[in-house]
Order: structure tokens, then sequence, then C-alpha cells
């Protein structure tokens, strides 16, 4: 039997915890740090401890791992990916599921994605880069930019860095408000619904899973902040050679490129798609998995997740075959200062019940210690499964929250 520490704390790890509690081949889940959602009625809570360690905490986090003998380390947030937590695990020969640090790159620097793009002719966005806020200040209000346009700042931002402006004062605006030693990319603007895309790599070959959408901004309408991630629901239903295109066209070149480079990825590769008429854009490249986009794979996958991390990290995901429940799941995420509008949402969503009764809901009910200023959990998650596609539905109800870009 199988010991596996989850590094983050958000409800990514949570939903991963309470998949891999579900494995035969596991008897006790440590999450570093975790928080109260893991401890959930849905959940096997007597495998399941937190474990009071940062996620960027390497040297705490590896001590730790030896002292207990973990069998597979399973690394959710990006932050610890990009300060080396994989390069030292397996220095340490510890079995751990996530990209190197430089691997890593394809998410904490824009810079390095966007090269990787360029190599291989993988459809993106245009974009100027900037070293320093005046210049791009400059750029914004002057005749070449075009608006709508795409502010980002490089490196990691978690999921916040970002905004489409639709003029000159609230691009001025927003670059005023990133630091000063960041690098900016100024980007066009893709009209068109988003995808996110998930892929499974062990080094040597990958596994697309099914396609999934998700909501950034934290109020309805598309108003508010940019968020981690306020709801996704999945699989999106495409069209029937989206999957191919996505795969040929971007995720294969994507290794290769990186394969020149002399870096081999294993972990999840997360790819924010654009879809536009005939065409099918990039618009970032994620080191891990998603969030909340995880929270309703979760509910979907079949197949054990201790074994196809596993497979991923000994370099053997070509022996396994995933298989996934013939339905939907919709999440939902409550934020503290918003939660008026998150219980607006799930209610549009139970309205879902009455397009087919062979659903099923689940629900996660907090604790009053769960609620902190700032954690998106996963016990203020409502998700349910259905047996028809809820695309439309929660477009019409949810559309304002597409409008972003990367």
């Amino acid at each position: 039997m199988a010991k596996v520490l989850v590094v983050g704390k958000g409800g990514r790890e949570d939903a991963i915890s309470w998949k891999l509690s579900q494995s035969g081949h596991v008897d006790k889940i440590y999450i570093a740090p975790g928080n109260g959602g893991a401890f959930t009625e849905n959940g096997r809570k007597e495998k399941i401890e937190n474990v009071p360690i940062q996620s960027t905490h390497i040297s705490q986090l590896l001590e730790f791992a030896k002292e207990q003998k973990i069998d597979l380390t399973v690394v959710g947030p990006e932050a610890s990916l990009a300060v080396g937590i994989v390069d030292n695990f397996r220095k340490a020969g510890l079995n751990i599921f996530g990209p190197t640090s430089y691997a890593a790159q394809i998410e904490s620097s824009k810079t390095f994605a966007k090269r990787i793009m360029a190599e291989m002719n993988i459809p993106t966005a245009k974009h100027r880069s900037f070293d320093s806020r005046g210049a791009a200040c400059e750029y914004v209000v002057s005749s070449e930019c075009n608006f709508p346009t795409v502010v980002k700042e490089d490196g990691l931002a978690s999921g916040k860095g970002v905004r489409v402006c639709y003029n000159a004062v609230e691009a001025v605006e927003f670059i005023k408000s990133i630091p000063r030693r960041r690098t900016l990319l100024v980007e066009q603007f893709l009209e068109g619904p988003e995808l996110s895309a998930h892929v499974l790599c062990d080094g040597k070959g990958s596994v697309l899973l099914p396609l999934s959408k998700d909501y950034k901004t934290s109020l309805e309408n598309g108003e508010g902040q940019n968020t981690g991630g306020m709801g996704s629901y999945a699989p999106v239903q495409t069209a029937d050679n989206d999957n191919y295109l996505i795969q040929e066209k971007i995720i294969n070149p994507a290794f290769e490129g990186l394969v020149r480079k002399n870096c081999f990825y294993t972990g999840c590769l997360y790819v924010g798609l654009k879809i536009t008429p005939g065409k099918i854009w990039v618009l970032e490249f994620n080191s891990r998995f998603g969030d909340p986009e995880s929270q309703s794979y979760m509910r979907l996958l079949k197949t054990d997740l201790f074994e196809i991390l596993m497979a991923c990290v000994e370099g053997r995901l070509s022996e396994i075959k995933i298989e996934w429940e013939k339905k939907h799941a919709v999440c939902v995420v409550w934020l503290p200062g918003v939660i008026l509008t998150s219980l607006r949402l799930v209610t549009q969503f139970l309205e879902l019940k009455t397009l087919n009764r062979s659903q099923k809901w689940r629900y996660f009910t907090p604790e009053q210690n769960m609620i902190t200023k700032r954690d998106v959990l996963l016990p203020t998650v409502a998700e349910c499964l259905m047996s028809r596609p809820p695309e439309k539905r929660c477009e019409k109800r949810a559309s304002g929250h597409t409008k972003r870009q990367g």
C-alpha cells in the first residue's frame, strides 16, 4: 500500500486527494499544507491528513517525504514547480508527478512559451514584449495599438495577471498596477470561445483528456476582476476534428519544441485555447492541472488516479487505458466576499435538474473554520453529473465569464 503526498492547499488539491483516496493502492494521503476541505463527507477522511508545510518550502517537503517514505508526490501549484520541487525530489530518488523547473517555464515565463510557439509554428496571438512599464504605456497610447487588446504580465500571477483592455485608459491603468520588474506583453485580442485542454505526459508520449471550460471573472456578465477560476464544466462538445487538430497542430509541436531544448516533459500540460472560425489558437500554457477544471475532471474519472500518475512518472503511460463517466460535471466556486453572486450561479445551474431525471447531485457544505479571506475552497463547490451536455444553458447563464484571454 502506498503513501502519497499532495502539495498545495486549494480546491484542485482537495479534488485530487479525494480521487486518490478511492484507490485500492493508497492507504495514506498527506496534503501540504491542505485545508479543511479535505475532510468532507464525500472523501475518505480516514486516509487524509493535512501537514503544516507551505507548498514552496521545498527542503521541508523533501525531508517530510523521506521521513514518511512517500511513494508518490503530486504537485498542484505552479509556484512549487517553478522553484524546483521536481528537480529536488528526483535528485533524491523520489517519485514525483510534475515537470522540472526548466520545463515549467512554459507557464512561469510567457516569453519562453511564446518563443516555443514561434519556433514550432503553433498558432498564437501576435504580441509585443516590453521590459518597462513606460515603454508599454507609450505603445498602448500610440496608433500602433488596436483595441481591444490584451495586457499580460510575464511570470506567475495565479491566473490574475491578464486583462482585456478596451481603450488606452484601461490599458495604462492595468500596466501601472503591474510590478516594475516584470516583463509585459501586449497581445492581439482574439474573438471567440475559450476552452481548456489538459494533457498527461510521461516524457515519451501523451494523452489528451476531454476538453473543459472555465470561467474567470469574479462577478456575472464579465464584470469584476480576473480570478484563478470561478467555475468549470467538462467535457465540452466541439467539432469532430478539434481534438485531432489540437493534438497535431499544438500539443505534438509543443513537446517537440521542448525536446529540441533537451527537455522531456512529464506531468500535466494545460493549454488555454481560443476557438475562432477555421482555426484554434493557443492563449497560454500551464504546467499543471487547472483549477477549477480538476474538480470537474475528478468527478468524471473512472480509472484509478494513482495508477495513471505512477504510469506518467515511470514512463509507461501508453499501458494505461483512461476511462471516463459518460456524463458531464459542472463546478461552481464560492469566493468569500462574492457569496451572493456565487449563490445566484448555483441556483441557475440547479435549473439544469429539469433537463434530465437521471442526473445525480452532490454538495459540499463548509465548516465554519474552513472559510478564509483569500482561498478558493472545494467545500464551497456544487457539482452535478448529468447525461446530457450543459453547454447551451451554461453559456447563456455565464457568457460574461468568457471575456478574458490567457
